[in-house]
């Protein structure tokens, strides 16, 4: 029976791995309190202070970043397939069949879920009825 290479180390040796591990905690702990402090706390506030505004900053922000997705997505995939020399046939009917799969693959996601949260709401009204002819 052989023992691992852990096993077979000293106190000391031992101790040097948790002191680094506990101080990445640390360091890890304090980068993320000052984030918040600086980033999340005044945008909190501000956020709070005026909600029309912060939405429509909101609203912008993502539609920028789902635009700047959505073209280095379709950027780096074109790239690719003209990399691998395909025919801009090819190339067409390779994005046709993928945005008709995704599509389709998003329907079917979001009818589960209508169907997931519908059960779950049916449960908890029968759970509430039930409790309620309980305690009547």
């Amino acid at each position: 029976m052989t023992n691992s290479d852990y096993e077979q180390k000293r106190f000391f040796q031992k101790f040097k791995e948790y002191l680094s591990l506990f101080l990445y905690i640390i360091f890890i702990l304090l980068f993320s309190i000052i984030i918040m402090d600086l980033v999340i706390f005044p945008a909190t506030v501000f956020a709070v202070n005026n909600k029309v505004r912060f939405s429509e900053i909101f609203i912008i922000a993502a539609g920028i970043i789902l635009v700047l997705y959505v073209i280095l997505k379709l950027t780096f995939t074109l790239h690719r397939y003209i990399k691998d020399r395909l025919k801009f046939s090819e190339i067409l009917t390779i994005f046709v069949k993928n945005r008709i799969s995704a599509f389709f693959s998003f329907f079917i996601i979001m009818l589960l879920f209508i169907f997931v949260i519908g059960i779950a709401k049916w449960l908890l009204e029968q759970n509430y009825y039930l409790i309620y002819k309980t305690l009547k």
